[in-house]
C-alpha cells in the first residue's frame, strides 16, 4: 500500500515571522541546512523517513497531508515516531482529518484524548496554559477556525480550546450560533472542566512531546503557533551540525588509533577533544548521542591506562548519567574505584549492574575486588571462620563449632528435611536482601528484572555447597533429585524471617549452640560467611559460583547434586531455560571483547 506524507525536518529555526507559514502555502523547498522539505511515497518513502528520524540530525518533524492510508502511516512509522519523541524529539501533526488521527495517536502514545466534532468558532487559550508554554511567543490569544476538535484533553495538555460561551461561525444560516462550549465530566479527566480544545500537547519520554493541531485549512494563526512550538523546541536543541559531528567522528577515531598504537595521552586529548565539540550537548538521539557515549567511555579508558583514577571516575560516572546501565563504562566506573582503594563501591557498582551479568572481564574484576576486600577484612574473616569451625584461608570444613554439619536434620523426618533445606535458602536469600546491604540474588534478582541470576543457577550454588561442606552428610535415603522435585513448589516464593517464626515456631541463630536448629546458622555454614559479611566473599562459594556461569562446568555440578535431567526439570517448571535459551544461561552473554576494540570503535 501506497504511504503518502509530507515531512517538514527541522533542525533549528531561524526564521522571519511569516517565514515558515510562506512554506506552508507554498510547499516550496527549503535551501538552507536548518530545514528541508520531503515529500515521499510507497515503501522507499517511509524508509527515507525512518533513517531521517533515527540519524540524530533533527530535533523536530512536521507532518502534513496524513489525510490518506492512516494504517499504513501508522504501521511504518509508529514505532520510529515513538523512539524520536521518547529520546527528546518534537512531533507536529497538522491534517484535515484530525478525527482519525486522533485515533492513531491514541494507539501510537496512549493518549487518553478522544476525538470529538468538526466546526468553526473562537478557540482561546486556555485558562491552564498559563502564558501559552510552547506557543507564547506567537502572542495569540483567541483565533477563529474550522478544526476537527479533541475531547478528554487533560488539563496541562489543552492550550487552545472552547469557552463557556464558544458558538459555531458559519455563512450557512442554521450551522451559526450553536453552542459548543459545554462543559463535561468524563471518567479520564481529573476535573470538571472537560471541553472540546483544537490545539493539545502530549509530554513524552526525555523532554519530548507530540502536539496536535486540528485546524483543517493551516489558518495563519495556526502557522504562528508551530513556529512558535518549533523555535521553543529547537533553541536549547542537543543537536550538532553536519560539520561539528565529523569533527568528533574525526577526532574519535584518531584517539582510537592513539590508544591502540600505546600512547593513551594522545588518545585522551583527542578524546577531549571530541568532547569539548560537544560542550554541554548529549548530541540528538541517534549517531550523536551514541557516539557522545562511546567517546566519553574511551575517555574513561584512557585514563585508566595513564592511571588518573579520579579522571577515569568522572568520564565514566559522566556516560553512566546520559545512559545508564551502559556496561562498559560501568565497568570501567569500578576499575576506577577500585584502584582508588575503593573496593566497597566498586563491589556496589558490579553488583547493581546487571548489564554485566556474564561477562568475562566483570567477573574477573570481581574476584579482584573480592580479594582485596578479604586482605583488608581478614581479621573479620578470621574471627568468623574460627566461630565456625573453618580454615579460612582453605575454604574446607574442619572440625563443627556446633555438631556435626548434618545437625540440622536431627529429628525431621525424610520428606521435612527436604523442605527445611529449601527453606534454609529461601530465608538466606531473603537475609541477603534485608540484612545484607541489598545483595540480590535467585528470586530477588528475576524478580528485579536481572535475567542472568535465574532462581536455577542460585539454587545450584546453594546444593552443590551444601554437597561440599558435609551438610547432608550421612543422611540416610538423601536424594537430591527428590529435593529438586520437592523445591518447584517453594522457590517462587519468598521467606522471610517471620514466615520460618510461623512455621517452625521461630528463629534463632543462636539455637544451633543450645542443640537445636537455625535456618539462618546453617546458611552460615552452607555460605561460608554471615549475611552481615556478606561482603567478603568466601573462596569456594567464589570459585563455585563462577562455575555456574560455564555450561561445561555447571552440567558437572550438577551431576554432584542429582543429575542434569533433575536441573532440566527444574528449570522448566520455574519458567527459567537451560543455558541454550534466552533467559541469561549462556556463555556467549559476553560484552565486546575488553582485550581490543570493538567494531563500533568504543574500547
Amino acid at each position: 500500500m501506497a504511504l503518502h506524507a509530507r515531512a517538514l525536518f527541522v533542525r533549528g529555526l531561524e526564521l522571519a515571522p511569516g517565514a515558515l507559514a510562506e512554506q506552508f502555502f507554498k510547499h516550496a523547498s527549503f535551501a538552507s541546512d536548518d530545514a528541508t522539505w520531503e515529500d515521499w511515497a510507497d515503501g522507499q518513502g517511509a524508509m527515507a523517513m525512518q533513517d531521517a528520524m533515527a540519524s540524530g540530525r533533527y530535533a523536530a518533524v512536521v507532518f502534513m497531508d496524513v489525510s490518506f492510508h492512516f494504517d499504513a502511516f501508522e504501521e511504518a512509522l509508529g514505532p520510529a515516531l515513538v523512539q524520536f519523541a521518547s529520546a527528546g524529539g518534537a512531533l507536529c501533526f497538522i491534517t484535515g482529518e484530525g478525527l482519525q488521527l486522533c485515533r492513531v495517536l491514541k494507539r501510537i502514545f496512549n493518549v487518553p484524548w478522544e476525538p470529538s466534532s468538526y466546526y468553526r468558532t473562537t478557540w482561546t487559550l486556555d485558562a491552564d496554559a498559563g502564558d501559552g508554554g510552547d506557543f507564547a511567543s506567537a502572542e495569540v490569544n483567541s483565533f477563529s477556525a474550522k478544526a476537527c476538535s479533541l475531547a478528554k484533553v487533560p488539563p496541562g495538555e489543552r492550550f487552545y480550546g472552547t469557552t463557556p460561551d464558544s458558538q459555531t461561525q458559519s455563512m450557512v444560516p442554521t450551522m451559526h450560533g450553536r453552542q459548543v462550549g459545554e462543559r463535561r465530566d468524563p471518567e479520564s479527566v481529573l476535573d470538571d472542566e472537560d471541553h472540546d480544545v483544537c490545539v493539545a500537547v502530549r509530554h513524552v519520554g526525555n523532554g519530548g512531546a507530540v502536539a496536535y493541531f486540528g485546524d483543517v485549512n493551516c489558518e495563519s494563526a495556526t502557522v504562528k503557533l508551530v513556529e512558535a512550538f518549533l523555535k521553543r523546541r529547537t533553541q536549547r536543541s542537543d543537536v550538532l551540525t553536519a560539520a561539528e559531528f565529523e569533527q568528533v567522528v574525526e577526532e574519535k577515531a584518531r584517539g582510537n588509533a592513539l590508544i591502540g598504537s600505546g600512547d593513551p595521552t594522545g588518545a585522551a586529548e583527542a578524546y577531549q577533544q571530541a568532547l569539548g565539540v560537544y560542550g554541554e550537548r548529549a548530541g540528538a538521539s541517534g549517531d550523536q548521542a551514541d557516539e557522545r557515549v562511546a567517546v566519553g567511555s574511551n575517555l574513561a579508558e584512557a585514563m585508566l591506562r595513564l592511571e588518573r583514577w579520579a579522571e577515569a571516575e568522572k568520564a565514566a560516572r559522566d556516560v553512566l548519567q546520559l545512559r545508564p546501565g551502559h556496561a562498559k563504562s560501568t565497568l570501567r566506573l569500578a576499575r576506577a574505584l577500585h584502584s582508588r582503594s575503593d573496593a566497597s563501591a566498586a563491589k556496589e557498582v558490579l553488583r547493581n549492574s546487571s548489564e554485566l551479568d556474564g561477562n568475562t572481564a566483570a567477573r574477573a574484576l570481581l574476584r579482584e575486588v573480592n580479594a582485596t576486600l578479604r586482605a583488608q577484612r581478614g581479621a573479620f574473616s578470621s574471627g568468623f571462620a574460627s566461630a565456625i569451625g573453618r580454615d579460612a584461608d582453605a575454604g574446607e570444613s574442619t572440625s563443627q563449632a556446633v555438631g556435626e554439619a548434618a545437625a540440622w536434620a536431627s529429628g525431621l523426618r525424610t520428606a521435612e528435611r527436604y523442605e527445611w533445606l529449601v527453606d534454609c535458602y529461601r530465608m538466606r536469600v531473603d537475609d541477603d536482601y534485608a540484612l545484607g546491604g541489598c545483595n540480590l540474588h535467585g528470586l530477588y534478582a528475576r524478580s528485579a528484572g536481572d535475567p542472568g541470576n535465574t532462581i536455577t543457577r542460585d539454587f545450584l550454588l546453594f546444593c552443590v555447597l551444601c554437597k561440599q561442606r558435609g551438610v547432608c552428610d550421612g543422611l540416610q535415603n538423601w536424594s537430591w533429585s527428590t529435593l529438586l522435585d520437592m523445591a518447584v513448589g517453594l522457590l517462587p516464593y519468598a521467606f522471610e524471617k517471620s514466615d520460618a517464626n510461623e512455621k517452625y515456631g521461630g528463629e534463632n541463630v543462636f539455637s544451633a549452640a543450645m542443640g537445636g536448629r537455625s535456618l539462618r546458622f546453617t546458611g552460615e555454614l552452607v555460605y561460608g560467611t554471615g549475611v552481615m559479611g556478606a561482603d567478603v566473599e568466601d573462596p569456594l562459594t567464589d570459585e563455585l559460583r563462577e562455575k555456574t556461569y560455564d555450561r561445561l562446568t555447571a552440567e558437572a555440578l550438577c551431576e554432584e547434586v542429582g543429575g542434569k535431567e533433575a536441573w532440566l526439570r527444574l528449570a522448566t517448571a520455574l519458567g527459567e531455560g537451560w543455558f541454550d535459551e534466552d533467559d541469561g544461561w549462556s556463555d556467549e552473554g559476553e560484552d565486546d571483547d575488553d582485550e581490543g576494540w570493538s567494531d563500533e570503535g568504543e574500547y
